[in-house]
């Protein structure tokens, strides 16, 4: 099994490959259950002749960020979905400076008409 790639943030794809195989010689039907954390996210059914095998894909995204459990067919792996790095605010420095402007320009109008009046 292939996970490709490994960490990823919420909502961004991850691809999980897995290959089958008919090891006898009799042509066969498999069904290829994709299970995260247990349940099955998807299947995949797929005819192969004796002997032959063929890779199978799928492509999933999660929203919550976490360790993942993969399994299919008794393959198993995982995979990552990391939490957003938390962001600056800008609007908040914006409104924290002119705050601390506005207080000190007042302050020193306060100031400079309080020396003129001495």
């Amino acid at each position: 099994m292939v996970i490709t790639p490994h960490t990823v943030a919420a909502k961004e794809s991850v691809v999980i490959t897995v290959l089958v195989a008919n090891t006898g010689g009799a042509p066969g039907t498999y069904l290829a259950e994709l299970k995260i954390n247990g349940s099955v996210e998807d299947t995949e059914e797929v005819d192969l002749a004796g002997g032959s095998s063929v890779t199978i894909s799928f492509e999933v995204a999660k929203e919550a960020a976490g360790e993942y459990a993969v399994e299919i067919g008794g393959q198993t792996g995982s995979f990552t979905v990391s939490s957003p790095a938390a962001g600056v605010s800008w609007s908040l420095v914006g409104g924290v400076i002119g705050a601390v402007l506005v207080i000190g320009i007042s302050g020193t109008f306060l100031f400079m008409r309080r020396r003129g009046a001495d």
